[in-house]
């Protein structure tokens, strides 16, 4: 049944899947013209629930399925309790209940009376995958059909342990949007059309300024239209629009109307999920500001007093000691001596050592 091409090609889709989870429909579906079977379905214990992962059911059987005889599926309940790898019959499965309501209300009307059943793995997410047909037709658990699936169990069985390492080890979307959040530089990725896909809050904050950079139409702009050309040409080299052999990365400064300091703007190629969609990311640093370590992390890396601790943000700020002595309410000798003991707790001798500490710690 099948020649070597089919069964190929279906595990060449099975390991596919694994990466890409959303492909399982393809390769049941794959799976079922192979098996010349009128559904193939991969069913898993999620908490306790019998869940579809992916099958090839008509609307009406896999919502009815969902939607109540799943939790009365003697054969699935049967193959879940059988050892792991041991293909079993449809019609010896369907004689442990004959004519019971979910044979005479569901596999009967929906022709799904017969087929191949096994369980691929165990542990805390039973898996069960079938193949299942009318056994009015013929007998479906023919000793071809049985040594075909005997040949692809392993593959199913390795992708769907690769597809659960990938997903212990990623981290989810939403993580990661957080983790992002938190970086003080701007970040901003972008589509082929150079149209914004996301930005973190940093970035979000220096487009509503408008100064310098903005927010128009979807797009990131430059109030200057001399460093709006640049821009426009750095995006289209990172996304691949040029005669160039390759995308490639550019840097630029972005003029601020307020008279601060430019951006300093990097944009570079970008991996998206879609391989065909090339996407751009922009990474937008205000030299004006100066990242700041918490209190409570000098005080806990360097055993810094809170006075200490203050005295050492003002300096990387850039301030003097009698500005900090006037802004603390101190004398200039007390800053002094809590300017020497963070130098003592830190291990540098100058401010210009200090800052460079501080700086490899800020966020």
């Amino acid at each position: 049944m099948g020649t070597i091409e089919d069964f190929s090609r279906m595990v060449s889709r099975v390991y596919g899947a694994a990466t890409a989870p959303d492909a399982w429909g393809e390769a049941m579906a794959d799976i079922r013209k192979v098996f010349g079977s009128l559904t193939a379905a991969l069913i898993e214990i999620d908490g306790g629930t019998r869940a579809v992962k992916s099958a090839n059911l008509s609307g009406d059987a896999a919502s009815e399925y969902v939607g109540y005889y799943r939790k009365i599926d003697y054969v699935l309940a049967a193959v879940e309790h059988s050892p792991v790898g041991l293909v079993r019959g449809g019609r010896e499965l369907i004689a442990l209940q004959p004519r019971s309501e979910f044979d005479a209300d569901w596999m009967r009307p929906h022709r799904l009376n017969d087929g191949l059943f096994v369980r691929l793995c165990g542990a805390d997410r039973t898996t069960s995958f079938l193949v299942a047909g009318d056994c009015a037709a013929e007998e479906f658990d023919s000793p071809d059909r049985a040594r075909l699936l005997t040949n692809l169990i392993p593959h199913l069985q390795q992708a769907l342990r690769t597809e659960r390492s990938l997903r212990a080890h990623s981290v989810s979307h939403e993580t990661l949007h957080m983790m992002i959040d938190c970086v003080e530089h701007g970040i901003v990725t972008l589509d082929a059309n150079s149209a914004v896909m996301q930005m973190n809050r940093a970035a979000a904050a220096m487009l509503s300024a408008r100064d310098g950079l903005e927010m128009c139409a979807g797009a990131v702009v430059a109030t200057d239209a001399a460093t709006g050309r640049r821009l426009t040409r750095a995006l289209a080299q990172a996304l691949g629009l040029t005669a160039a052999a390759a995308p490639g990365g550019t840097s630029l400064l972005c003029p601020r109307p307020s008279g601060r300091r430019p951006y300093v703007v990097h944009i570079v190629p970008c991996a998206c999920d879609d391989d065909r969609a090339p996407c751009a990311l922009m990474v937008i640093l205000d030299p004006e500001r100066v990242p700041e370590p918490p209190m409570s992390v000098l005080c806990r890396l360097f055993g810094l007093t809170r006075a200490e601790a203050l005295v050492a943000a003002r300096v990387l700020r850039g301030e003097g000691v009698r500005a900090i002595a006037d802004e603390m309410a101190l004398s200039v000798s007390t800053v002094k001596t809590h300017l020497q003991h963070v130098f003592d707790k830190t291990g540098t001798h100058r401010q210009a050592e200090l800052v460079r500490l501080l700086l490899s710690v800020s966020r």
